[in-house]
Order: C-alpha cells, then structure tokens, then sequence
C-alpha cells in the first residue's frame, strides 16, 4: 500500500557528495531523508475530494521539509545520520506534516461550522476547493488509514532500508528528552514517536551514545550538558 523506499533526488546527490568527502578523510558519514509517499490512487482521491488550487504545492505539504516535489506526494519521512565506519545509523526523527495539517483543517472547519453551518473548507484555507462533505470524506475514510498507521509504517521501513539497503546492524533512536535536547527542538514532538513506537520495534533504553557522536566536538559538549543521556537502541 505505501511506497517505502522513495529520496528525493535532491537528498540523494546531497549524500554521494557528502559520503565521497568523508572517505578521503577515512570518515564515510552521511545524512539521508527516507520518503513514505502515499500511492497514486490515493493522491488521485485526494485531488478529486480536495481540489486543490494547486496540484504541485497543497495545502498538506511543506517544502521547506523534505518532502517530495515532482508528482508523488510525502506522507512522511525519516531522516537519518549514517556512519558507514562504525556500522551505526542514528534515526534522527520521524515526521509528517500531510497528515498533521489535514487534521489541523478539519478541526478548523468543524469549529467554525459549529458557529456557521454554511462556512465552506475554503473559508480556512484558499486552498482548499473542496465541498464540506467531500473534505469530510477525504479527513475520515480516505486518509484515516494513514493516520492509523503512518509512524509505524515509517518505521519499519526505515529499519528495513538500513538492514536491507545499507546492511548496518547497529540502529539508534533519539529518546523524548534527549532527543530536544541534541536537536535543540523549540516545540516538543508527540510524546508516543519517543516512547511506545521505538519500544514496538524491540528498541532498549541505553545511556551508550553512538560511537560517531562521540567524535563530533559539538556533540560532545551537549552531551555532557545534558548528563545523563539516553538512546534507544536496535542492535544485529
């Protein structure tokens, strides 16, 4: 049903030139963005249900993230550190924002309904076309699957993409506090990404860092400011 091993092109050039420079330096390190695009059939759902004004730029999608911009459309994405040295993949995040702005629309429309039941989808975003009915189709039968499943379908295939695609046994995952912390995130995620979805998966709390972190000046003194750190680790 999902397309699960999709980067963009932008990020794929981005990582072959990152990854050549760091071999000459004996370090072969890289970051890579992992893309989850919904299938076609739901993306030709979603122009019928939505009409968006735009087809290329919805109102789901945001490119300053690394969504994909040519045809497909992003549900969500996993960006990765990968350390071909130490056999280590740090999974940095998991994140949508089809989804999350969706849902931020219908709940924006159904309050303003409550007040005016006239009040079209386009009343709170231009760029929604749609009828009231065809975007309540579209929030609650079409893409609620997706909101069911969308982080653990990402992180499956982010495991599989590195065991399978990299073969890289040691696998990482930022815990909640640890992880704002690094990353230095000024709103916090939603709290389940970091705590039951990583433990779904077999990953172990460890206060053992990854090996690469340790290496990087920067990293090390966030490490040591925050004290006790802690990952969530997937080992071979």
């Amino acid at each position: 049903m999902l397309r699960t091993k999709a980067i963009s092109c932008e990020e794929r050039l981005a990582a072959e030139r990152f990854g050549s420079r760091k071999k000459q330096l004996g370090l072969i390190r890289v970051s890579l963005v992992l893309q989850i695009n919904f299938p076609t059939s739901h993306v030709k759902k979603y122009e019928a249900l939505v009409k968006p004004d735009d087809l290329e730029h919805g109102p789901f999608e945001s490119w300053c993230h690394p969504v994909h911009q040519e045809g497909r459309k992003t549900m969500a994405w996993a960006r990765m550190d990968i350390d071909f040295a130490t056999n280590t993949v740090l999974i940095e995040e998991i994140q949508n924002d089809w989804l999350r702005k969706a849902q931020q629309a219908w709940r924006k429309i159904e309050k303003r309904r409550q007040k005016n039941p006239t009040h079209k989808p386009a009343t709170i975003n231009s760029e929604i076309g749609a009828s009231y009915e065809a975007f309540s189709k579209y929030i609650n039968q079409e893409l609620a699957v997706y909101e069911k499943h969308w982080a653990e379908a990402t992180m499956a295939a982010a495991i599989h993409f590195i065991r399978s695609e990299l073969g890289i046994g040691n696998i990482y995952y930022h815990t909640f506090e640890t992880g704002i912390k690094l990353k230095q995130v000024s709103g916090k995620p939603p709290l389940s990404l970091y705590t039951k979805l990583p433990k779904s998966f077999g990953f172990k709390v460890t206060q053992q860092a990854p090996e690469f972190l340790l290496k990087d000046k920067i990293s090390r003194r966030y490490l040591k400011a925050i004290g006790r750190a802690e990952w969530f680790y997937l080992g071979e």
